[in-house]
């Protein structure tokens, strides 16, 4: 598709340096692609809860039954 914007030069430039692309379409396809990850992470991570598994596991006890 095809889409004009206008985009800070600079930004562009120092995002293309940073990820070393070729061309200033792969830059901004790299950016969307990362912002869509971030994204899905995002609610990933809010999805599956808090980081408790064993709520009750007690590792010094463990430590003692070695």
């Amino acid at each position: 598709m095809r889409t004009n914007v206008e985009i800070d030069d600079e930004l562009l430039e120092r995002a293309r340096a940073c990820g070393k692309f070729r061309t200033k379409k792969e830059t901004i396809e790299a950016g969307l692609r990362s912002l869509i990850e971030k994204q899905i992470w995002k609610e990933f991570n809010e999805a599956r809860g808090p980081d408790i598994f064993w709520p009750d596991y007690d590792y010094k006890a463990m430590r003692e039954a070695d």
